[in-house]
């Protein structure tokens, strides 16, 4: 019976160590109880575990990458792992490589090179098959019309970030640099961001265009005015600090410019962590991402929407040289099951019995000796006992663990259900208030029935319903044709299908923008372009913004007010497009 109870492990009289069970369970208490205490987070492929010093400690198995050990151009190393990044391994270089349909990957790099620890350089290119670069790049060189050929990327971030990056811009703050600008172009502010490179061509150069994702499309990038149209095209990249990036030499910095981010570190830090164990102990692990086409976003009419791209339709990639990085990559080994043969022996000769010796304050040992003709072997066997007392603490800790464990998940329910409570309410709310206002608009429209069908007769008016059916109809049609003004925004106003009154106030303002647009185009910039020739000009956004030319927005404050541009304090009351007082001075 002693030897039943393998919950201590007794290695001598009055030796005792405590349960490896109930250490383990007391461990991960702590870990969900104090959770500010255990900083660890899973990093890259290999799902590597980085502690809250930035100091990482490989998986198991971890091996550097090379063209002998991993047969990569026959795809076995996909086999063995189909989510990894589409990877060659050449002698000078590392390439990842990004095609229409791909889900996004990460890649585990060992930075060799003691001046890359707080920075990342790679080449990033576009390549074609035998049509060339002009089949698959769309003809423009502008940002906002290269999205079909978009490669999205992240890095040194943890794995919970990284697929938060995949389905969008990592909008987790309320505050930005510029937040009424950002909210102009339908962004939103966003704590950090990363980059991506998108492709375009126009009379016989290839253009790639490095934005900030999220960011305002004029402020948050810089282009790269490429080689003549072949077959492929590449660019080095660096990103060297968490405030811009460096492009073919080009430094770019957002700082001032920022809208929908902060000045300081936009971007994610271009960190290295130091590896603690193992074969590359005081090295460093640099984790690099191709995001999903789900990261980006697509701007309209110079607006942010919640489109994303869907592409690319060239082949993009991004490679790592070789005197920098080394591919890091887990490579579990192979068991073959034993192989086991069965002899007959004769029988022994000789058996001595065993010889058991026992402490009378603590735990016994029993040794088994078992003597052969042919060979001899010695088996021991070790059965433990453990006191009362020590049976009594470890399960105290156990049902403590255990009880801890389960409140921490009831309140996690209880915090998950009273948001589905609370966002079910809402959604009753707005329900009741959208019914509340159409009983409201057919209780007036009853009294007016009622009013009329005294003089003219229920006859002549038919049922409240047919009544209602036509007087819409008519007010529209004598609202056009009257031509009045007040009488047409009436009835516009009540065709605007929102919620609320802002949101109808910001889609009639935007209408109005755009014919604005088209009148200010025909009347003011063709003119001057065809006097003074495009290049004089430039685009008309541009052409636009030197003028002060910008979009109107619906702000909230005391009362809702029109806000033109930037630069100009809000009015104290509305102000149709193009009703704006002068007399207020702009501020920096």
């Amino acid at each position: 019976m002693l030897g039943l109870l393998p919950l201590e492990l007794d290695t001598g009289p009055r030796i005792r160590k405590s349960s490896t069970l109930c250490s383990l369970l007391l461990l991960l208490t702590i870990a969900l109880a104090v959770p500010g205490q255990v900083k660890s987070e899973e990093v890259g492929f290999g799902k590597h575990t980085k502690d809250g010093n930035d100091k990482v400690t490989l998986a198991d198995y971890t091996i550097i990458a090379n063209r002998t050990n991993f047969d990569f151009a026959d795809g076995n190393f996909r086999k063995l792992y189909p989510d990894a990044c589409d990877v060659i391994i050449e002698d000078d270089y590392i390439e990842l490589r990004y095609n229409k349909g791909s889900k996004g990957c990460t890649v585990d790099l060992l930075s060799t090179n003691a001046a890359n620890i707080n920075k990342i350089k790679f080449k990033t290119g576009v390549r074609s098959g035998a049509e060339g670069l002009n089949d698959c790049l769309d003809e423009t060189n502008d940002f906002e019309n290269s999205y079909n050929n978009t490669l999205p990327f992240a890095y040194s971030v943890n794995n919970t970030v990284m697929e938060k990056l995949n389905t969008g811009p990592y909008t987790d703050t309320k505050n930005c640099n510029k937040p009424d600008r950002c909210k102009g172009f339908h962004g939103n502010c966003m704590q950090n961001t990363s980059l991506q490179v998108s492709w375009s061509r126009l009379d016989g150069k290839v253009y790639a265009h490095t934005h900030l994702i999220g960011e305002d499309q004029h402020k948050g990038g810089l282009r790269w005015d490429g080689t003549s149209e072949s077959d492929s095209a590449t660019f080095n990249l660096e990103i060297n600090n968490s405030d811009g990036f460096n492009l073919d030499g080009r430094s770019f910095n957002l700082l001032s410019d920022a809208a929908c981010l902060p000045k300081k570190d936009p971007l994610f830090k271009p960190e290295t962590w130091k590896i603690t164990d193992g074969n590359h102990n005081d090295k460093h692990l640099l984790v690099f991402s191709l995001l999903r086409q789900t990261s980006s976003r697509i701007f309209k009419e110079y607006k942010l929407t919640d489109d994303h791209p869907n592409g690319p339709k060239c082949e993009l990639f991004v490679q790592f040289d070789t005197n920098d990085y080394k591919m890091l990559v887990v490579n579990i080994p192979t068991t073959t099951p034993p192989t086991t043969s069965t002899t007959t022996e004769d029988p022994p000769t000789e058996t001595e019995p065993p010889e058991t010796s026992t402490d009378p304050s603590g735990p016994s040992s029993t040794t088994l000796t078992t003597t052969d003709n042919s060979f001899s072997s010695t088996t021991t066997t070790s059965r433990t006992t453990t006191s009362p007392q020590q049976q009594e603490d470890c399960g105290r800790g156990l049902y403590i663990a255990i009880g801890i464990a389960v409140g921490l998940f009831v309140g996690i329910v209880i915090a998950v259900l009273g948001w589905f409570w609370m966002r079910d309410k809402a959604e009753k709310d707005k329900k009741k208030w959208k019914q509340d206002a159409e009983r409201a608009e057919d209780k007036r429209l009853r009294a007016l029935y009622e009013a009329e069908k005294k003089l003219k007769g229920k006859k002549a008016l038919g049922t409240f319903d047919e009544w209602k059916k036509n007087r819409k109809e008519s007010d529209e049609t004598t609202a056009f044709e009257m031509g009045s003004v007040d009488d047409l925004c009436a009835v516009i106003w009540r065709k605007v299908e929102k919620d609320h009154a802002k949101a109808k106030m910001q889609f009639l303002v935007d209408q109005f923008e755009k014919h604005r647009d088209k009148e200010v185009y025909d009347r003011e910039y063709e003119p001057e372009k065809t006097i003074k020739g495009y290049d004089a000009v430039g685009r008309y956004q541009d052409w636009k913004m030197r003028r002060n030319i910008y979009p109107f927005e619906v702000i909230d404050g005391t009362s809702t007010a029109l806000e033109y541009g930037r630069g100009k304090k809000a009015y104290d009351k509305p102000f149709l497009p193009g009703a704006v007082d002068e007399s207020i001075p702009e501020t920096e």
